[in-house]
């Protein structure tokens, strides 16, 4: 039999429940093969073939179903792929999937260990074989080959219920302090537009092996608007034709490295202001990420000063709360691929530069930065509705790896294991419930049933063991440690201007420690003068001090020649 069978009939497979019946009143002699097919909707050669292989006894006594579930030559029960699929499915929850070669070597694991009878082919190579493979997925239609996705330890353990529920409080205060409209949601991120896009896994001609990274800061509210984005060149100086043919209304910042810098931010903050025109009557909220650009004390201030509510997500969390992330960023860098590969088209031979990134972004950007991607975005990380219950407990499975159980102790005096009590619950006819205590007896005579080994007993799931106790992070550790913060309030306000102050005195501190070096630096060039005390004269009664220029040997050199 080919691998890939197209089955040639598509007739409907009768129920289980309908074909009892054909089965039952054709040997209760009510109704015949042909009736019975007829009344029933089932195919004749289908009920004579059932009325043969079961009588009516049989279908009286046995609840067991009539139509089997499992083919002859199938090797594990469904009951036992359902639990294959279910600790796959687990698996995959928890970031550490199974690949094809492991779910096979996994298989012949589970049909050993339950004395499962398999062929001779799966003991000889060590695993299952490719066709049962390749059935099992047919079987079992929510199971799928995927390329797995690189995730961070520190993501994975970052993104859990506590630190999610804490940024939901947060959110609920402001909604309930300051009653701020849909209009007045927004949420602000940074994205990289490099010159040149990842290409697909075939060839494609790009700009460059390696390109130039550009930060593109975006602002979205939750009605679907937005601003011009802000670009950020890497470069030293402005240049007007870096977002020629860019958005329009965007802004062109630089800075060497190309990134976000506090001083850029605070600018892109004014920009936003400016279109927004909050005030301290009328707030507005923005969303934004942990990084150091966003927190600054210039910047917090000005968002203070001028009515714009900062606050911030969670670490590790943007994934699934930002609503750019989410919805938006996505298809843009979508049809930015596409938009290089139009320009490179209309443009053989040429290369995309700084100066030409502005330009492809700007149809991206007006067709996917749009109310049909921005909106959902909202919705789906719960900003707006509010809604604190729209992630799915099943998406904070990777962060139960490392929890920690709590460690009980039950010792006795004489260190010596006790039998287990247990409670059963006495009821009474006039309401009253007593409490009756019973011991586990272990058994140890009669033939027990053959135990059931499950996947978790052959392949255990991974779990952090903490065998020593765990050492508690210094004050340095835990301020470093980011958290989801109204930036505007006032306690906030003063943790960052003190966290400034101190910050400025350090700077200030390591640039009057460094000042003498530079001149030792120097002295040594012969380019500066230093003033020498000599000795005091038997003439006079006061001390001389003469100014003598410290020349390089070079120039001496030249004065003893000449």
């Amino acid at each position: 039999m080919p691998r890939k069978y197209v089955r040639v009939k598509t007739n409907v497979l009768p129920t289980d429940e309908a074909l009892k019946n054909a089965i039952v009143a054709v040997h209760s002699k009510v109704l015949s093969i042909r009736h019975a097919a007829e009344r029933f909707n089932i195919s004749k050669s289908t009920v004579g073939f059932y009325c043969k292989r079961h009588t009516l006894e049989s279908i009286v006594l046995d609840p067991k179903t009539t139509i089997k579930t499992k083919h002859h030559s199938q090797i594990f029960s469904r009951t036992q792929e359902d639990e294959l699929v279910e600790y796959l499915q687990h698996c995959c929850l928890l970031n550490h999937g199974l690949t094809t070669n492991e779910t096979r070597k996994l298989a012949l694991q589970y049909a050993v260990a339950n004395k499962v009878k398999t062929p001779t082919s799966w003991i000889t190579r060590q695993e299952a074989s490719r066709d049962w493979f390749t059935a099992f997925l047919k079987r079992n239609h929510v199971l799928s080959i995927r390329k797995p996705e690189a995730t961070s330890q520190a993501r994975a353990v970052g993104f859990n219920k506590v630190v999610v529920s804490h940024f939901y409080d947060n959110l609920r205060d402001i909604y309930e302090k300051f009653e701020i409209p849909q209009c007045d949601v927004w949420n602000g991120d940074e994205t990289n537009v490099p010159t040149v896009m990842q290409p697909p896994d075939v060839s494609q001609t790009v700009s460059a092996e390696r390109g130039v990274n550009v930060t593109m800061l975006v602002f979205v509210n939750a009605i679907g608007s937005s601003t011009p984005p802000v670009f950020v060149f890497p470069r030293k100086k402005q240049n007007p034709d870096l977002i020629k043919g860019g958005p329009t209304g965007c802004l062109g910042l630089v800075h060497e490295s190309g990134w976000m810098t506090a001083e850029n931010f605070l600018l892109s903050l004014q920009h936003f202001h400016g279109i927004v025109k909050s005030t301290k009557e009328k707030p507005v909220l923005l969303t934004l990420d942990n990084h150091s650009s966003h927190i600054d004390y210039n910047v917090v201030k000005f968002a203070k000063d001028n009515g714009i509510i900062l606050l911030t997500f969670p670490p590790q969390c943007s994934h699934a709360l930002q609503p750019l992330d989410v919805s938006v960023f996505g298809p843009f860098k979508s049809a930015l691929k596409k938009s290089h590969n139009q320009w490179l088209q209309d443009h053989p031979g040429q290369r995309i530069s700084i100066k030409e990134v502005a330009h492809p972004c700007r149809v991206p950007y007006m067709e996917k930065v749009i109310p049909g991607n921005i909106t959902p975005g909202f919705q789906k990380t719960g900003i707006y509705p509010f809604n604190r219950d729209v992630i799915p407990d099943t998406r904070y499975a990777p962060a139960s790896v490392t929890d920690q159980p709590e460690i009980e102790q039950h010792a006795t005096s004489d260190n010596v294991t006790e039998p287990r009590m247990t409670q059963d619950v006495i009821s009474h006819p006039d309401g009253v419930f007593e409490l009756e205590e019973t011991r586990e007896e272990v058994q140890i005579s009669g033939d027990p049933a053959t135990p059931t080994i499950t996947l978790t007993d052959i392949r255990p799931l991974p779990k952090v063991s903490q065998t020593t106790p765990k050492a508690r992070r210094s004050q340095k550790q835990v301020s470093r440690l980011g958290r989801t913060r109204i930036l505007t309030n006032t306690p906030e306000i003063n943790v960052i201007a003190e966290h400034h102050q101190k910050q400025s005195e350090k700077i200030e501190k390591s640039r009057r420690r460094l000042q003498p070096a530079s001149e030792k630096i120097n002295n040594k060039k012969g380019k500066q003068k230093i003033i020498i005390d000599m000795e005091t004269t038997s003439n006079e009664d006061y001390s001389v001090k003469k100014k003598v220029n410290v020349t390089s040997t070079k120039a001496q050199s030249k004065k003893k020649f000449l």
